[in-house]
């Protein structure tokens, strides 16, 4: 067949057209269907469209599954169990609370290991009647100790509630009754050595208190420790009042000798201004007499001063004397010595009511005998306030020599009483710490003996009850949810298995994507399937059916652009809508200004769907490709007649039947070439290829071929044998269009 030199320049200027069958296919297509290729070159199936087509069908997924749920649900009733744990917490009191016993006490590790024990297990079982073996119980049961306490916890697994809770019990009870036995024995044993011990440290407690109370009678003493501290207490007081006076002492010292210089230079001043004023011998013997009175009275003061400094130390000594005795610290002599003392000194300082008048009268004679100055020195009365001070002042220190040397013997004494003491201290706490320790001892083991008692009359285990195993009321582990779980996806998979199945055994053509791979096709156009009711012959404008046809003549034309281009529309089968694509393009193209001529080659009498003869305006009286083929009609005006379509005319089929070898006549032949010269695109419609040859005759009349496939109608077996026989007609198999495509696949691009 001469192919368009248009085409064959088309084809070699655009390189980026790859050829099928000697014919240009267009890059659109390719991008549409070139990836997709590659992507699934070594897969029989396109896995999206599988997918899609799994998806779709739900409702068999979703019958297994509701199928599924009372199923597992029944299979986890009757075929699981659950498993229920009850504890129960013990806390332990390490030891009996008996020196020299606890130590020999079981740690709380090794007890842990006596709860399971044989003995314990057998009488559990023998308790609660169960038929299982040791070994079921034993597994049953897990105790441990909680970290960081001293928490001992049994815990019981069971596949009934109650049983666990009195699993828990019953091994615990068992344990203690146990443990409180073994606990008996050995406080009966550690009862009788006790007493023992307890009657010996007794009899050595008493020798040593007669011990104590001979030494103590023997020697005077009462209590050598607070003896010790008392004279501790007094020597370090005697010491600070000594550092005192000492202190005391040398500040008068420093006064005194300040007010001597001052005394004596106020002498001076006062004899020159009375020597200048009066030179008689009365007066200076006056003046003398006046002095050794003077001096006498302040002997006399720091006498009694002194002498009242240590009576007033006398008597705090003896009032000491009387807290000691009081306290049995003292004897009765030492008591009378200090009294005798104080009432001595008493007498020595205080003076009588005789001593008191001789000193009046005393001074009524020293008025009398020493006459008034009838003219002084201004500086005499300062002369007398500093010697009168002075006399202060050397009374003071008289006062503090005595206080001195008081103290000083104290102190002596009192350390003379404590160098006597460490021989006798030594005696006197050896005889105490014998009874000291004797007496302890027998404290502490009439404590033991009273808490060995104490432990056998209350059964003491060494445990107590924190908390009671209770029945619980939710399992901790119960495979029903995973049996019910697994039967569910088991029969669900099943389900899924099944639309899998049934989806790989579906050899229908499902999407463009299934079509490209499965026939080796290039996809041109989809057309999505069409709701009842809608108009689609001819589809109303910018409806989804006028898009879709839209991109399948943009496609047609890039691929087959020469003018007249002569294209054979045809499907496998009946029903798979090639008029009403036929009728779309035409009316598409010729909307595009191009001169569209429709043949209607559809000659077979049981032809189905919609006839292109309805397209034509006034169909009475009208000729068409049987009256042409069969020379009753001479011109082709006479068989082609306008439609309701703008730019296209028909050709139409008028008899009820044409003989179909008509159509690979050469009267057939010369139609197509005379229709070429006068149309812009001639679209002609054959028979289903799959029953009838017509195509195959047509094939030879024409540019290209068209095949037109119906989504899910047409096995992909009954197209291959299709698409072998058009090639074997030489003509080219531009493309394919998928029409009545579900919209579940129209993105699968």
């Amino acid at each position: 067949m001469v192919r368009d030199s248009r085409i064959h320049r088309t084809r070699r200027q655009s390189r980026r057209i790859p050829e099928r069958n000697g014919y240009a296919v267009s890059s659109s297509q390719n991008d549409r269907t070139g990836s997709k290729d590659s992507q699934i070159e070594k897969l029989p199936f396109d896995p999206r469209t599988l997918l899609l087509g799994v998806l779709k069908r739900w409702k068999i997924g979703a019958l297994f599954f509701l199928i599924s749920i009372p199923l597992g649900i029944g299979a986890g009733l009757f075929l699981g169990n659950r498993t229920y744990s009850a504890e129960t917490v013990l806390l332990h009191r390490p030891g009996y609370g008996i020196e020299g016993l606890d130590a020999e006490a079981p740690s709380l590790e090794s007890l842990l290991h006596l709860v399971k024990i044989q003995t314990n297990l057998e009488e559990t079982r023998r308790q609660l009647e169960l038929e299982n073996t040791l070994e079921q119980i034993g597994a049953a049961c897990d105790v441990h100790v909680q970290r960081d306490t001293s928490l001992l916890s049994i815990r019981a697994e069971w596949d009934d509630a109650d049983i666990a809770a009195r699993l828990a019990n019953t091994l615990r009870d068992t344990f203690l009754t146990m443990q409180a036995s073994i606990r008996g024995e050995e406080l009966n044993q550690r009862l009788a050595t006790i007493r023992r011990r307890l009657d010996s440290a007794l009899e050595r407690e008493n020798e040593a208190e007669a011990a104590l109370q001979d030494f103590a009678a023997k020697n005077n003493i009462v209590d050598l420790t607070k003896k010790t501290s008392l004279l501790l207490e007094r020597l370090n007081a005697i010491d600070m009042m000594y550092r005192k006076a000492v202190a005391d002492k040398n500040k008068i010292e420093l006064q005194k000798d300040n007010l001597s210089q001052i005394v004596i230079d106020l002498q001076g001043k006062v004899k020159k201004e009375e020597a200048a004023a009066s030179t008689s011998a009365s007066n200076l013997k006056i003046l003398d007499l006046q002095f050794r009175r003077l001096r006498d009275s302040i002997y006399d003061d720091k006498e009694y001063r002194a002498g009242l400094a240590l009576l007033s130390q006398l008597e705090l000594e003896y009032e000491r004397s009387k807290r000691l005795k009081e306290k049995g610290l003292i004897s009765e002599t030492d008591l009378q010595k200090a009294k005798a003392a104080y009432e001595e000194q008493k007498a020595l300082t205080l003076d009588t009511d005789q001593t008191e008048k001789w000193k009046k009268e005393l001074k009524a004679l020293d008025d009398a005998v020493i006459p008034e100055e009838d003219k002084k020195s201004e500086l005499t009365p300062m002369l007398q306030d500093m010697m009168s001070k002075a006399f202060d002042i050397e009374l003071e220190h008289v006062a503090q020599d005595e206080q001195l040397k008081y103290l000083e013997e104290a102190r002596n004494q009192v350390q003379e009483e404590l160098d006597s003491l460490p021989e006798l201290q030594r005696e006197y706490v050896t005889i105490t710490r014998n009874v000291e320790v004797n007496r302890n001892e027998a404290e502490t083991l009439q404590t033991q003996l009273n808490n060995l008692s104490t432990a056998l009359e209350t059964k003491s285990t060494g445990f107590s009850v924190v908390s009671d195993a209770k029945p619980p009321v939710r399992p901790i582990r119960s495979n029903r949810r995973l049996i019910c779980v697994a039967v569910v996806l088991f029969i669900s998979y099943i389900g899924l298995v099944l639309m899998i199945a049934l989806e790989l055994l579906d050899k229908t053509v499902k999407s463009d994507a299934e079509l490209a791979l499965k026939l080796g096709l290039p996809v041109i156009g989809i057309i999505p399937r069409q709701s009842k009711g809608e108009a689609a012959f001819p589809a109303e404008p910018y409806s989804d059916l006028a898009e879709a046809i839209d991109i399948i003549a943009c496609g047609v034309r890039e691929i087959i652009p020469k003018k007249g281009a002569r294209i054979l529309v045809v499907s496998a089968g009946q029903g798979e809508g090639k008029s009403t694509i036929i009728a779309n393009l035409a009316a598409c193209l010729g909307r595009k200004d191009d001169r569209v001529l429709i043949v209607d080659a559809q000659v077979r009498p049981d032809a189905d769907g919609p006839s292109l003869r309805s397209l034509i305006q006034d169909e009475e009286g009208t000729a068409g490709l049987g009256e042409y083929l069969s020379f009753e009609a001479d011109n082709i005006q006479d068989v082609v007649w306008a439609t309701r379509l703008p730019g296209v005319e028909c050709l139409p089929h008028v008899k009820d039947a044409v003989m179909p070898d008509l159509l690979g006549s050469n009267r057939m032949k010369e139609l197509a070439e005379e229709v070429s010269q006068h149309f812009g695109i001639v679209l002609i419609e054959a028979a289903p290829a799959i029953k009838y040859v017509d195509a195959q005759l047509l094939a030879k009349c024409v540019d290209a071929i068209l095949l037109v496939v119906r989504s899910r109608e047409r096995t992909i077996s009954s197209l291959r044998k299709v698409v072998k026989r058009l090639e074997n007609s030489g003509t080219p198999i531009i493309g394919a269009i998928l029409n009545g495509v579900d919209p579940l696949y129209q993105d699968s691009e």
